[in-house]
């Protein structure tokens, strides 16, 4: 009995490691990994990766595209311009008059104007407004469709740094996971940030002894994917567990409030 378990414990260590090096040849876990990232399909010309890790993609500067008419009782096309600093609406001078206020808006689709033109977004009317009143101000319009709070604190950061505003304006209604843009590698953005795979693979511990074997093992991958795999096929818009990546989100803009 000692003998046949004995026989049974080695073979079972070689049909695991034998599949641990077949999987890891065909590099199974990483094309999986494919389909189950969610991307950001919106304005897809409009849109790139971006080299920040927690941004992961940006919009296109100098870019511009005549999207078709949109339902506008004057037959008015959705034109969408991005300028030089990578953000919607006219060029603009990073430094400002002296006088002058400046304010920044953050948000996803909703800010950027997924349906409308450039001057039909919040930002741009906001501003037209103000002017209107009579006051020296640019509003800027930095939102990205798609993007969630971790998203916008990165990018508020960033605009702390180099535009000196007066004031920022931030729409937090997106939560869940961060997109990719299509044509990104997502394998690649999980070796320079491995917390991504929690955000795209609903249950997956932060850290831990689990962590670790999923993370040395391609077996232990596929393994896990396969029943999101079968969640996904059969209900595709089922709603995912994410309290732990909204609370990354309400963290990093905690800590983004406190630095202000």
């Amino acid at each position: 009995m000692i003998r046949r378990a004995a026989a049974l414990l080695f073979g079972l260590i070689l049909a695991l490691c034998a599949a641990e090096l077949g999987l890891r040849a065909a590099d199974l876990s990483c094309r999986w990994l494919v389909d189950l990232v969610p991307l950001n399909t919106a304005d897809p010309t409009l849109h790139q990766p971006s080299p920040d890790p927690e941004r992961l993609y940006a919009l296109r500067p100098g870019a511009r595209a005549d999207l078709g008419p949109v339902d506008d009782p004057q037959g008015a096309r959705r034109v969408v311009s991005i300028n030089s600093l990578g953000f919607r609406g006219p060029e603009r001078d990073r430094h400002k008059r002296p006088g002058q206020r400046r304010i920044l808006a953050l948000g996803g689709s909703n800010t950027y104007g997924a349906a409308v033109a450039d001057h039909r977004t919040w930002p741009a009317q906001l501003e037209a407004e103000l002017r209107a009143r009579g006051q020296d101000v640019e509003v800027w319009n930095l939102g990205v469709s798609g993007y969630e709070t971790r998203q916008k604190v990165a990018l508020a950061r960033q605009a702390l740094r180099e535009w000196s505003p007066d004031l920022l304006i931030l729409q937090l209604h997106n939560l869940g996971p961060r997109y990719l843009v299509p044509g990104d590698d997502p394998c690649s953005r999980v070796e320079a940030d491995p917390s991504l795979l929690g955000e795209w693979l609903p249950g997956l511990p932060d850290r831990g002894s689990l962590r670790a074997l999923f993370d040395a093992s391609a077996l232990a991958q596929v393994a896990w994917m396969v029943p999101e795999r079968r969640r996904r096929a059969a209900q595709p818009d089922a709603p995912m567990d994410l309290g732990a990546v909204e609370e990354r989100g309400r963290q990093a803009l905690a800590s983004l409030l406190r630095d202000l």
